[in-house]
């Protein structure tokens, strides 16, 4: 038996973060059920990315026979298709602090925080405010724009049906209207909404 605060599911077992288990809580534990016992999680079942780094997790989502594990400084990708488990990729100033900065999108998982916007894809992190090509790369929002839309309460989410997604100012902001940046996810490009929510 255990308490968590966040869990992912991925093939035929559940995995969970942020565990209370025997009177004990466990910041930066990951626990996972054995194979199809979703509600069994053994203590001895422990998967650890990187612990007493001073971080507590602060959400795990599944993609891709992956479970990324976010930190509030640093991201983690754990390949669970084979056993034992192993850290696949590490990230830093990659985190979040709240899961509403994070969706899974059938292109992957992406998230925003106050450095930039990203996808994971299955096998790398892509960074949406950046254009790539053979001449380099660019910027396509900068810095100083995007320190000042996102905030410390951003939001994203996805719109299946046109393959975008919506990031939303910082919620935390004064007024009703909230300014929200759309990525065109099969073209590539950004799209500036201001006033496209209202705060209730």
């Amino acid at each position: 038996y255990a308490k968590y605060k966040f869990a992912a599911v991925t093939g035929n077992q559940v995995y969970i973060g942020g565990v209370v288990q025997d009177g004990d809580y466990h910041a930066d534990r990951m626990l996972y059920c054995p194979p199809g016992k979703y509600d069994v999680f053994p203590s001895t079942n422990t998967l650890d990315a990187v612990t007493a780094d001073g971080e507590s997790i602060t959400g795990i989502f599944a993609f891709a026979d992956r479970i990324l594990q976010f930190k509030q400084k640093s991201m983690y990708v754990i390949n669970v298709s084979t056993q034992p488990e192993y850290i696949e990729a590490s990230y830093g100033h990659m985190g979040i602090t709240y899961t509403s900065q994070v969706c899974v999108t059938d292109y992957g998982v992406a998230w925003m925080n106050e450095s930039g916007a990203y996808l994971y894809d299955g096998q790398n992190v892509q960074h949406l405010r950046e254009r790539h090509s053979d001449a380099g790369g660019e910027k396509v929002l900068s810095d100083a724009t995007w320190a000042a839309f996102a905030g410390a309460h951003p939001q994203v989410c996805y719109m299946p049906l046109n393959r975008q997604l919506v990031f939303v100012e910082d919620s935390d902001k004064t007024g009703t209207e909230l300014h929200c940046m759309i990525y065109d996810l099969t073209t590539g490009s950004w799209t500036s909404a201001p006033d496209m929510l209202t705060k209730e």
